[in-house]
């Protein structure tokens, strides 16, 4: 069914066509992250939720992906500081090329409010830049969100089943996901002991080992 509906004007694939050659072009494997903030912290307190952090993103790739590194992050999301805070975070753990593709138009990050009084022109220049972004997000080699969000069900749909990718490419920071039980049931991931502080610890005793003369 989503791959019969899942169609989009001529207009529209053709810049969906052009943001993807951009990440064919990016070093292997990509690695796409959504970035939530604007008013999902509001509502996670209003549902006693935890809001999740740049530092739970990390984690969850770190621990559902042990010892892969490098390729290329690609960070998508709407506020500025978290996604920054995520790019740092990305960098110094996962050693990756860190590239932000698209920039959210309010720096705070996305409140309904506020998108709907944007004029009629601006919202449907957002929306298609929202297209572009999640078929980035579909089509990268491996995927990182937050199902306390929307977008990632989005995501999760498209990949799994208009773009046929494993589900083991995309982890969730609820550790509810299919894929996160499947590398768990094959033992290589997602057992909530890797993190950052733990791969830090690890290097830093590889590091002492290899200055030990022998």
């Amino acid at each position: 069914m989503v791959r019969k509906t899942w169609r989009l004007q001529p207009s529209v694939q053709k810049e969906v066509d052009a943001a993807l050659a951009i990440l064919d072009g990016y070093a292997k494997p990509t690695i796409a992250f959504h970035v939530r903030g604007g008013d999902k912290a509001t509502e996670d307190a209003i549902i006693g939720r935890k809001t999740t952090r740049p530092t739970d993103l990390i984690n969850t790739y770190l621990d559902n992906y042990p010892g892969m590194r490098g390729g290329t992050c690609v960070l998508i999301g709407d506020d500025h500081d978290a996604v920054s805070e995520t790019a740092k975070l990305a960098w110094q753990h996962i050693g990756c090329a860190v590239v932000r593709p698209s920039v959210y138009y309010r720096t705070q990050g996305h409140h309904q409010g506020a998108f709907n009084s944007l004029p009629l022109q601006e919202r449907c220049k957002e929306t298609i830049q929202l297209i572009k972004d999640l078929e980035m997000m579909a089509h990268a080699d491996y995927f990182v969100g937050s199902s306390t969000s929307g977008i990632p069900h989005i995501i999760a749909a498209l990949r799994m089943t208009v773009y046929l990718k494993s589900q083991v490419t995309l982890a969730d920071v609820s550790y509810d996901d299919m894929g996160t039980r499947i590398r768990r049931h094959f033992g290589i991931g997602g057992f909530r002991n890797v993190s950052m502080s733990v791969a830090a610890q690890r290097k830093h005793s590889q590091r002492r080992l290899l200055a030990q003369p022998i």
